[in-house]
């Protein structure tokens, strides 16, 4: 990341209007980089350049890994630039207005494994208080310590592979001779940018495993940093440790996804500082947002969703608790080894599947274990200081949807790598509940609920979840619902499938967003039945204009061109135009009907046979299915 002041959030409309007896919620499409390489040049000087940056949340490591990505393709006084921005601030020519040092900087300090660059003058000067009379500011030497406090916990504790070699880079100002092996640290003025810190690689390296340099406020003041009360220490540090693990992730894969950068990075700070616990400061919008993809990053830098990959630590958090922190570790060294390269879900698939589990197991855990992540057997450590996830709300109302028996239903759309929650009514004096919910054939979906005994912090949670790796209608029976404070139905979709890297969207070609969902709580466990069929099965002198009509003993959903087929000669399915109703209302398939009319939008052949097929996926309110007799029958036109 950029480490920036965090902006409000965004009020977001999450639902679509409701139908009766049904919320309708909406999941939210990855949002992709389809920024040219012009214009992610136009956007990261915007974000750099003093009197330019607009502070609202652009992200400038992102940007600049983006600017290093595309260079080739820019020319001329283009590429200058580019290579302006990525240049590191050392040359002392510049002017206020610009990314260099104005005045020549003073002899790094450089240590084990650092060499921490400043000046002595200009704005871009640390404070320059010397204890030891040494000839180096404390604040210089203090940011030393921090950083190898840094490498001793990323590199030495958790194993991660020393970032790569930027070679004489950092040489330039008189730097010890043995500088290679250092990574360097530029101190200047950004926080008046509200920029925390950020990294960047160095331009023109032809591998994806490319050195990087940092660079690091002058003073982390109060004015331009309220949220540490004048303690410039605690930015400092969660900054460092959030840096330098873009460097050494730079080391590893440059072209990795966002979204892996900045949840992992995020992840490390509280890693390396655990009693800071910046990282908190995003999750109240995470929790806002479940609906939007883990994968979720926009180039515009004014996207408030944008936050939510800084939110994403706790995917990482929980991954360290199931797994060790190590996986993460493990995913970053298989990126380049995946197929296709750089693609996250792959990456942490391998690191998982050599734990025993793999991405989609795993994120139907987490995504389940999230609804519940305050309560005293949470896998989420410091789960009791996060605030409760949002269950999803109807945008007609702007209130929750509780599913109700026999009542309130909901459906929508997810997209891939999110989930909904959505709040059940714990009745009582009943033995059972049954969670109903239709998804789409060949999308990886999942189905949970979560039930709290006793408040939501010393409660706890139980846990039934109902796996549907190939889609389709899933039931979860709920034993005693009335013993349960809450009852939480999570629907999910975890699908990573996608047709490569699209070089024109700048984002992975997602096969399975907006697949459209229908849930649902009730008490029912009798099959529906047929209780009408026109023409009648067995008929040989129906008529060539023909409407075939199906009745049910009760409401059906998902009834759509799919589930209810006419079949004429040659197996081919008749054009038709599908009405469905309910209580002799007009009725749409996610509201659920109890009759359809097929209307063939030309006249049938004549005697011919015809067949009407009903789709296996058709449940009632309470996920039972059609029995199989009842799924099929024909009738011959005249002659």
């Amino acid at each position: 990341m950029t480490r920036r002041l965090l902006l409000p959030l965004l009020a977001l409309a999450l639902l679509a209007p409701a139908a009766a007896n049904a919320a309708t919620f909406g999941g939210h499409d990855q949002s992709v980089d389809s920024l040219s390489p012009r214009a992610t040049l136009h956007k990261a000087g915007a974000a750099l350049e003093k009197g330019r940056a607009v502070q609202n949340g652009t992200e400038v490591t992102p940007l600049l890994k983006q600017l290093a990505l595309k260079l080739p393709a820019l020319h001329g006084a283009e590429r200058k630039r580019a290579l302006t921005l990525l240049a590191r601030p050392t040359r002392g020519q510049g002017s206020s207005s610009e990314l260099e040092y104005e005045t020549a900087e003073q002899q790094p300090l450089c240590s084990d494994h650092y060499c921490v660059h400043w000046v002595k003058t200009t704005p871009d000067a640390p404070p320059l208080t010397d204890s030891n009379h040494n000839g180096v500011p404390d604040y210089v030497e203090t940011m030393d310590g921090v950083f190898e406090h840094v490498y001793a916990v990323e590199n030495v504790e958790l194993g991660w592979r020393p970032p790569t070699s930027d070679g004489t880079r950092g040489c330039a100002t008189g730097a010890p001779a043995n500088c290679p092996d250092k990574t360097d640290v530029y101190i200047k003025e950004i926080g008046d940018q509200g920029i925390y810190g950020y990294a960047a690689p160095d331009p023109d390296q032809k591998s994806h495993s490319q050195a990087a340099y940092l660079v690091m406020d002058d003073d982390y003041n109060a004015s331009q940093f309220p949220r540490y009360e004048g303690d410039p220490l605690q930015p400092m540090e969660v900054t460092a440790a959030h840096e330098y693990n873009h460097v050494l992730q730079f080391g590893y894969d440059t072209a990795q996804d966002t979204w892996m950068f900045e949840s992992t990075a995020t992840w490390m700070e509280d890693r390396v500082y655990t009693d800071v616990n910046d990282y908190l400061q995003y999750l109240t919008s995470w929790a806002q947002m479940t609906f939007v993809p883990l994968t979720y990053f926009s180039s515009d830098g004014s996207d408030p969703l944008n936050v939510k990959v800084y939110g994403d630590s706790v995917w990482n958090r929980w991954i360290q608790t199931r797994f060790g922190d190590d996986t993460i570790r493990n995913a970053w060294a298989s990126s380049l080894k995946t197929k296709p390269k750089s693609f996250a879900p792959e990456a942490y698939n391998r690191a998982l599947t050599a734990k025993g589990s793999d991405f989609y197991n795993s994120f139907v855990s987490f995504a389940t274990e999230t609804a519940e992540w305050r309560a005293s057997n949470t896998p989420f450590a410091e789960g009791v200081t996060f605030p409760d996830v949002d269950r999803a709300a109807s945008d007609a109302t702007g209130r929750p949807i509780t599913l109700t028996p026999g009542g309130v239903g909901a459906s929508g759309s997810l997209s891939h790598t999110a989930y909904v929650l959505l709040d059940v009514r714990p009745v009582t004096g009943v033995p059972q509940l049954r969670l109903a919910v239709n998804t789409p054939r060949g999308t990886r979906m999942a189905i949970a609920v979560v039930g709290r005994i006793g408040d939501e912090v010393n409660g706890a949670s139980h846990a039934v979840v109902k796996q549907l790796p190939q889609g389709g209608p899933g039931v979860i029976t709920i034993e005693n619902p009335g013993q349960y404070e809450r009852l939480t139905a999570v629907v999910i979709n975890a699908d990573t499938s996608q047709d490569g890297f699209s070089d024109d969207l700048q984002d992975w070609a997602w096969r399975k967003d907006s697949q459209t969902i229908n849930a649902r709580v009730s008490t029912d466990s009798t099959p529906p039945s047929v209780k009408h069929r026109a023409p009648r099965p067995g008929t040989h002198r129906a008529s060539t204009r023909t409407r075939v009509k199906v009745a049910f003993s009760e409401r059906l959903f998902e009834l759509t061109s799919k589930s209810v087929r006419l079949v004429g000669p040659g197996g081919r399915s008749v054009k038709a135009k599908i009405g469905l109703s309910f209580k002799g209302r007009k009725a749409r398939a996610s509201s659920g009907a109890d009759s359809v009319v097929l209307t063939p939008r030309a006249r049938l052949r004549r005697g011919k046979r015809y067949e009407l097929r009903l789709s296996r996926d058709l449940r009632d309110y309470g996920g039972n299915a059609l029995p199989a007799s009842a799924l099929k029958w024909s009738f011959v036109t005249k002659k």
